[in-house]
């Protein structure tokens, strides 16, 4: 007689889904709803507030087809964009990852400079917005796209937030961060 013991297989993480923001900009840092199709033409609404999608011809987003702006000013200090993966398809949901830089290279200095500036990702949890993983605004370069991967839990409501709470300028791109192929990873 021979025991035998058998390890189980190592769960895979893959990815689920992959924000690539489409080729079109879409205008307005209004509050409401961003309406776009990724290159592969999957439709989406997301809500939004101080957020569009933009296009460039300018490092480091020239090889970006569409990608998101989030744009805090010194009246609304908060820029958010709200992802539902709440579907079965993300219920081992494990990772939120993407590339972001300063949308405005020449803003750099003054973007990296705002004191208490912060960029994460939240999670919706009842009626309450829960700060998941770190903060990623240390991050940020110039010059070339970052790319930061962030710990999740499971399926939710989640959203990108940037706040920068010293903001003192009313132009749009002066502190801007842009956002590009988000992915949302599951384990299986």
């Amino acid at each position: 007689m021979f025991e035998i013991t058998v390890k189980a297989e190592a769960a895979v993480e893959t990815v689920a889904y992959t924000f690539d923001f489409g080729t079109v900009q879409k205008k307005g840092y209004g509050a409401g709803d961003l309406v776009f199709s990724n290159t592969n033409g999957d439709a989406f609404t997301l809500n939004k507030d101080r957020v569009k999608i933009s296009t460039s011809t300018f490092a480091p987003w020239i090889e970006s087809a569409g990608y998101l702006v989030l744009a805090p000013i010194s009246t609304a200090k908060l820029s958010i964009i709200e992802f539902d993966f709440t579907a079965a398809t993300y219920a081992n949901a494990s990772k939120i990852e993407f590339d972001f830089a300063v949308s405005n290279q020449n803003n750099h200095d003054q973007t990296v400079a705002l004191a208490g500036s912060s960029f994460r990702v939240e999670k919706l949890d009842g009626e309450n917005w829960v700060t998941v993983g770190d903060d990623v605004f240390s991050q940020l370069t110039k010059g070339a796209l970052t790319t930061v991967s962030i710990n999740i839990t499971g399926a939710g409501t989640y959203r990108l937030v940037y706040e920068a709470p010293a903001a003192t300028s009313t132009k749009n791109t002066d502190y801007a961060i842009g956002v590009d192929n988000l992915k949302i990873y599951v384990l299986n």
